[in-house]
């Protein structure tokens, strides 16, 4: 059996989210809010800093002092074995709540362990997720603390965390080498379909929900500028009812800017100087357009 204290972990830069999801069987999620810690089947504290606890349903790295400084803390889940392979999830969703405050030296960094441990930071207070492979047989929440300063008030709460077992759809359609690629203003996004068909090329921000179709396309070729503000963006093809996978890509735009500004009065007509009550319609460089209704008080 691998634990965290028996092997050095190295970390996974830029996480590939591509898998399509359905849930498999009635036993998931699997749901700890963490209750109790320790007994078999439960999470544990396997770095065995005294202070670890299971404080009010949330996992805790100190549960009554100050948390220390230089130190290395990690709960770390039950080993699942190959319990998701024998279900036939295809990958697996990970879903947690964090709570905490905590100086900008700490760090708290999830940990999946598959034959090597891959991990992300956690950034802040939230609820995060992320997908990992279908071979995944232990989890981790370590904390990394900084050298010196005082931690008082400071904490770190894991609030629970859903497992959940999921499956790709099977496309009806061949589709080759579906992927985006970042452009100074969006996301550039190409594939190669087997047949000419009508499909639609849908976005989400979040790729679980609220699917907003970009594109319908009727091409064996896809190439596709998606202009967008969001940092997170995710895509799939839909083909009647059937989903491919879902791709991710990270977009440089934090803001769309202003690229065109008309004003009208009341009735719609446009004006050239803004005077009284009028309507501001602007135009941004992702293809966005936000109207504005204005009142000018002329003196």
């Amino acid at each position: 059996m691998v634990t965290l204290t028996q092997i050095i972990k190295s970390y996974i830069i830029t996480l590939q989210l591509v898998f399509c999801f359905g849930v498999v069987s009635a036993q998931y999620p699997l749901v700890d809010d963490f209750v109790s810690i320790g007994a078999p089947g439960e999470w544990s504290a396997v770095t065995l800093q005294p202070d670890m606890c299971a404080h009010i349903t949330h996992l805790c790295y100190n549960c009554t002092v100050d948390y220390l400084n230089s130190q290395w803390y990690s709960f770390e889940s039950p080993n699942y074995g190959t319990q998701f392979l024998n279900d036939g999830c295809d990958s697996i969703y990970v879903q947690f709540g964090v709570d905490m405050l905590i100086r900008h030296a700490d760090q708290l960094q999830f940990w999946w362990y598959n034959g090597t441990w891959n991990g992300v930071v956690v950034p802040a207070t939230g609820t995060w997720y992320v997908y990992v492979p279908n071979n995944t047989q232990l989890f981790s929440f370590d904390f990394l603390t900084g050298t010196s300063g005082s931690t008082s008030l400071q904490f770190v709460h894991i609030d629970y965390i859903n497992i959940d077992c999921m499956r790709t759809q099977i496309f009806p359609i061949d589709l080759y080498n579906f992927n985006c690629n970042t452009l100074n203003n969006g996301i550039e996004l190409v594939a190669s379909i087997s047949d000419s068909t009508e499909l639609q090329l849908q976005w989400s921000n979040n790729g679980y929900s609220d699917w907003t179709t970009l594109n319908e396309i009727y091409s064996i070729d896809l190439k596709y500028n998606h202009y967008t503000h969001h940092k997170d963006n995710y895509y799939r093809l839909k083909f009647d009812e059937d989903i491919s996978n879902t791709i991710y890509c990270h977009s440089r735009n934090d803001s769309p800017k202003p690229k065109k500004i008309i004003y009208y009065n009341t009735i719609g007509q446009s004006i050239p100087n803004p005077v009284g009550t009028y309507i501001e319609s602007t135009t941004y460089d992702d293809g966005s357009i936000i109207n504005r209704i204005k009142i000018e008080n002329k003196n």
